[in-house]
């Protein structure tokens, strides 16, 4: 089973490797970077969400080698979330189950402020206030000429985003919100009605970035619930479960 994961706004989704020796072998960590980032650096950034998608369906199909799920963090929910509409209307393949963390519901995205626009000082004023930016990020001009080109791309992109109500999805979504983040209940209960299949609300300790110190909850979280799935799939046991 594969586990793809797409990162937050102006971050790389490479991160996510680290959770490959935390996982067990049958279960695989799969990072889908975009474009700008990463190991695709030398790449123009994307704007355009549509655009985006194809070329994420794209990643996805060269890799994909069976059941799979997607996780996403904050912008990367957005992504996960229409990439499973997209696969589901490609192939009637849905992944098993969507991991959404940190990230309002898309019904509720007109409601996200605006930010891609403003000055540099307003950005990073904003992004402060919203998430508590690390000082390494505040305080180094150089950290900042290479991160708010990307950052304020993403969030051009997440401000495109217009959302459409269709059929809900035909696969489990779990939901993960943390309960010192600017998101909470109001933002986060409109995702029962994307999906079909059950619904579950996680709250961990934290703040938007609870991923890091929070990673041994997430990843057991993640675990329990590929090996339910695997079983409920009637797949041969995988090694080690």
């Amino acid at each position: 089973m594969q586990l793809f994961c797409l990162a937050h706004a102006g971050a790389s989704a490479m991160p996510y490797a680290r959770w490959r020796p935390s996982l067990p072998r049958w279960l695989e960590v799969c990072p889908l970077e975009l474009p700008g980032r990463g190991a695709r650096a030398g790449e123009p950034l994307q704007r355009d969400f549509e655009r985006l998608l194809d070329d994420l369906q794209a990643a996805w199909r060269a890799e994909c080698q069976g059941p799979c799920l997607l996780w996403g963090h904050s912008l990367g929910g957005l992504l996960a979330f229409e990439l499973a509409h997209r696969l589901h209307a490609e192939r009637k393949r849905a992944p098993l189950a969507l991991f959404v963390s940190a990230c309002r519901a898309p019904s509720r995205r007109a409601l996200a402020p605006r930010l891609a626009e403003g000055s540099d000082g307003a950005l990073i004023a904003a992004l402060d206030e919203l998430v508590g930016l690390p000082r390494a990020v505040l305080g180094d001009p150089a950290v900042c000429a290479e991160y708010l080109p990307v950052l304020r791309a993403d969030f051009a992109l997440a401000e495109s985003y217009r959302y459409r109500r269709r059929g809900p999805l035909p696969c489990e979504l779990h939901v993960l919100g943390a309960r010192q983040d600017s998101l909470g209940e109001e933002e986060l209960r409109p995702w029962r009605r994307e999906a079909r299949a059950d619904i579950h609300l996680h709250w961990l300790e934290g703040d938007h970035f609870y991923l890091r110190p929070q990673q041994a909850e997430v990843l057991q979280l993640i675990e329990l619930h590929a090996l339910r799935l695997w079983r409920a799939e009637a797949l041969p046991m995988p090694l080690g479960a």
